[in-house]
């Protein structure tokens, strides 16, 4: 009985394995990636990264592979781009499809603040917010919305004096 409690660990570490490398492989969508140095599973390229001057390596795998390759370690992907012609061409050709913010569903369609120029998807919309943004933001607009910024910081000190001894005041009242 004792001698079949090795036999089950291996099998069990066995089929752990199998598990893990099966999902590895078949949960990953296919991509059409840049070339680079063969992996090997799980792993990945990590034997092939030195510890140091991993620039120089980089150099090397470019004259392999071209000035875009791409490697992984541990499934963590990662696209070097070895010249800066090859970086003036992607972000000036598809600069706006490298150019946008993440989807944010519940700041935006569940919380109903998706006119906000902050989240708002890289476009013609988020352009013209922040051509409006610039106009507001210049220092002539400023100078213009002081005079309306004194006006009301005096009437909400005032109408703070007046029900200074309230703990809670209502919004009517105040008004």
């Amino acid at each position: 009985m004792p001698a079949d409690y090795p036999d089950t660990a291996v099998f069990g570490f066995l089929l752990i394995l199998f598990v893990l490398v099966y999902g590895h492989y078949t949960g990953r969508k296919v991509h059409t990636l840049p070339p680079g140095p063969k992996r090997i599973p799980i792993f990945g390229n990590l034997y092939q990264l030195p510890l140091k001057q991993q620039a120089k390596e980089f150099q090397k795998w470019a004259e392999n592979y071209g000035d875009i390759f791409y490697f992984d370690v541990f499934g963590q992907p990662a696209l070097v781009v070895n010249s800066m012609q090859a970086a003036f061409d992607l972000m000036d050709k598809r600069g706006s499809k490298y150019s946008d913010r993440p989807r944010t569903v519940v700041l935006t369609e569940l919380s109903g603040l998706h006119p906000i120029a902050s989240l708002l998807p890289y476009g013609t919309q988020w352009r013209q917010h922040r051509k409006w943004l610039t106009t507001a933001f210049q220092t002539k607009s400023s100078r213009k919305l002081q005079v309306t910024q004194g006006e009301t910081c005096s009437t909400n000190v005032g109408r703070t004096h007046r029900h200074a001894g309230q703990f809670y005041v209502s919004p009517e009242e105040v008004q």
